[in-house]
């Protein structure tokens, strides 16, 4: 149907219409399940009593049941999410049975032929009665227009979202419609170019926004959100979660809110790379370490390979001016500066939601010169139900370097303890202990650490 013209000689009605697009608010928190929730804040003029509210220009892809619309003196009778777009395809569907004229143009002459038809099928092409003969309609060079009395009260040249209200007087004032819909998402890449001589580290952070709701968002105030969010939860019929911040309304403590510094305008069928933020001349130190875990049966059976330590870059999110930066977990690349102060790749890792100023810890790469074998070196019953296990970490450094080494326990629940141990420890939280070993160029050096738990 490339060569069919469509002429439509009818427009949408309603009731009333939310315009004024040029004072339309917009704020999108994008979580990191796939979903977003939106808040589109416009200037409505309702009628006094009952009258239909269209906001066009919502997502195709919404959750109409979390909709929820906010006005001064304005009740929520009724809503429908009009998604059935105004298409050549659709008109013709929705004519089906129906009387339509078929105006053909001759190349040649220019001269034009109008007939009046009825749509019998729009089954994979368009059969149509003209007179007392059958046609189809093809794409067969001839300029052709359909032409419709009027568009179907069911169609919309854009995803539209009718709401019946009652208001108590007339008058033009803002209304926000908020709603959930998939296919906004969102992730964070960093890079980091890493000056080793210095000590310093340039950081650039980047935030990637993907949108496949058939709608754009202009201008709009952007929030990513990290951590753990229920989708089953946003589904029902309860009102979606506010954009102010879902740990601020004690939706979930595990919920952390990142504003973009500056409004974006999303555009349908674009993923948009968004500065999140640019550290410059960061103190930074290259950290080799070793994980393990304390749980029964795993490094404690004494049968682990050695394992080489891990290189780690390690900063805090403050600027050379000592402001402090919060950073949503995302991809962490890294460059290092050779001898000749060029930039080479050395890796890539993810790394978590970092607080405000916090201690960013990614592990970039593997050591290659730098090697850890733990050994269980004898396990003792005492008391009713205690048990005491004898560890030993090996660190072979094949460098022509002296290094340190952390060496990190995890998994030291409640009823573990560290009873001796030939270096002090520290705890880095509940759960896991460190220990730094320091370790000669082109030699080994012994941690022995002694492990209780029972009584």
């Amino acid at each position: 149907m490339r060569a069919i013209g469509l002429a439509v000689l009818a427009t949408l009605a309603g009731a009333c219409v939310a315009h004024a697009e040029e004072a339309r608010h917009t704020t999108v928190t994008v979580y990191s399940i796939g979903i977003a929730l939106v808040e589109d804040t416009r200037d409505v003029g309702f009628a006094a009593g009952r009258s239909t509210i269209q906001f066009p220009d919502v997502s195709a892809k919404i959750r109409p049941e979390t909709a929820s619309l906010a006005a001064n003196g304005v009740t929520v009778v009724e809503q429908n999410f009009d998604f059935d777009l105004l298409t050549p395809a659709k008109l013709m569907e929705k004519a089906l049975g129906q009387t339509v004229k078929i105006v053909r143009t001759n190349p040649g002459t220019g001269e034009q032929v109008e007939e009046e038809a009825t749509v019998l099928s729009t089954q994979q092409g368009v059969v149509l009665k003209i007179g007392d003969r059958i046609e189809v309609l093809r794409d067969d060079g001839v300029p052709t227009r359909v032409i419709f009395d009027k568009v179907p009260e069911n169609l919309r040249a854009r995803p539209t979202l009718s709401i019946l209200v009652a208001s108590g007087k007339a008058g033009v004032r803002p209304a926000t419609l908020s709603y959930i819909t998939p296919g906004l998402g969102w992730k964070a890449d960093y890079v980091a170019n890493y000056d080793e001589h210095a000590g310093t580290l340039d950081l650039q952070g980047w935030v990637t926004l993907t949108n496949t709701t058939n709608v754009a968002y202009p201008d709009a105030k952007v929030k990513i959100a990290t951590g753990a969010v229920s989708s089953g939860g946003l589904s029902g019929s309860r009102s979606p979660m506010r954009g102010n911040g879902a740990q601020e309304a004690g939706l979930s403590d595990k919920v952390t809110l990142f504003d973009l510094p500056e409004a974006v305008t999303i555009a349908d069928k674009q993923s948009k790379q968004v500065g999140l933020v640019e550290l410059k001349g960061v103190q930074a130190s290259k950290v080799y370490r070793s994980v393990w875990s304390a749980e029964p049966g795993n490094q404690y059976s004494g049968t682990g390979k050695p394992a080489k330590a891990q290189v780690v870059l390690r900063f805090a999110a403050k600027d050379e001016a000592g402001r402090e930066w919060r950073l949503p977990r995302g991809a962490f690349r890294s460059f290092v500066r050779d001898a000749k102060g060029e930039a080479q790749f050395v890796g890539e890792t993810q790394i978590g939601d970092i607080a405000t100023g916090g201690k960013v810890d990614a592990a970039i790469s593997e050591a290659f010169d730098i090697e850890v074998q733990p050994k269980l070196v004898v396990v003792q019953q005492f008391g009713s139900s205690g048990r005491r296990r004898t560890m030993e970490y090996t660190v072979t450094n094949a460098s022509d370097a002296d290094v340190e080494v952390e060496i990190e326990e995890g998994g030291m629940r409640s009823d573990l303890r560290v009873v001796a141990e030939s270096v002090r420890s520290v705890a880095l939280d509940a759960y896991r202990r460190q220990w730094t070993l320091r370790v000669s160029a082109k030699d080994k050096a012994v941690l022995n650490a002694v492990i209780e738990e029972g009584r």
